[in-house]
Parts: structure tokens; C-alpha cells; sequence
């Protein structure tokens, strides 16, 4: 008998220190080039999600976040078999001041609500999960907002 698992994915909302913006970047590498994303990927043998998303967060932006709590808010798996683990944390704004690109994401830079609304991330699970987890933590930037959780 064989099965067909989930691949896991661990993705990282990382949020400023104040929960008004979230660190994207603009993809480098396929799927979906050129669109802004959470940092995240592959949860590689004998790694947790956490250790896994720290990994990335290094990888993808040349910094660490040490060690940053990291808070499970969502899972969800895609139609080509993917269980994506959303975590989130918050850091301060000027931790990620002057990152360079690199070979897996450019561009990489905080972002606000009104920013998501106007552009919305290339991933919609990753646009969902952010949804959700902005509202929960700062519901007060919504008030006004025609962003929608579709």
C-alpha cells in the first residue's frame, strides 16, 4: 500500500512590532515569479515547522529571528498536496532594514493592509492566512477596509 501525504510547508507572517505591517518579498524562483509572498518553504527532514520557517527566514532574507516566538495561527492544504503551517511573530521594524535580495526573493519589504488591498499576494492561501491573522491581531486597521477574506 503506499500513500500520498502532504508535503509540509512552513510560512512565516512575520509582523512589525506594532502588527501594522508584514514582511513580503517578490518570488525569484517558480511558482508564480514576480508575485509578492510570505517568506516560507519545504519542511525538510527531521525539521519542525518552526525550525523550518527560521531556516527560511535566513535563507530568503540573510537575516535571523532568533529567537522570536513563533505563534501557530492556520493550516490548509493545496490542491497539489501541500499542507501549508502558517506561524506568526512579530519583530522589531529595523531588523529587516537593508535586506538584500536574494536567489529565492527580491524586493523583500513591510507591507500594511491598505498595501494588501491594492496588491494582493500571488499564493491566495498566503493571502487568506494573512487575512485572517491581521484581523485577529489588529482589527482596528479594518474598520474602513473593503478587504475581504475571498
Amino acid at each position: 500500500m503506499s500513500y500520498n501525504n502532504p508535503i509540509p510547508v512552513a510560512v512565516a507572517m512575520i509582523f512589525n512590532s506594532d502588527f501594522s505591517k508584514v514582511l513580503v518579498g517578490k518570488r525569484s524562483i517558480e511558482p508564480r515569479v514576480g508575485g509578492d509572498a510570505l517568506i516560507g518553504g519545504y519542511t525538510d527532514e527531521g525539521e519542525t515547522p518552526e525550525m523550518a520557517i527560521r531556516r527560511e527566514v535566513g535563507e530568503e532574507t540573510g537575516r535571523q529571528i532568533g529567537a522570536a516566538v513563533l505563534h501557530y495561527e492556520l493550516s490548509a492544504i493545496t490542491p497539489d498536496n501541500r499542507m501549508l503551517l502558517f506561524f506568526s511573530t512579530s519583530v522589531p521594524d529595523v531588523l529587516f532594514d537593508g535586506v538584500q535580495d536574494s536567489p529565492e526573493m527580491h524586493n523583500i519589504r513591510f507591507i500594511s493592509p491598505d498595501d494588501l488591498e491594492s496588491a494582493p499576494l500571488c499564493f491566495p492561501l498566503h493571502h487568506h492566512a494573512l487575512q485572517m491573522a491581521w484581523r485577529h491581531h489588529r482589527p482596528d486597521l479594518f474598520q474602513n477596509s473593503t478587504l475581504s477574506y475571498s
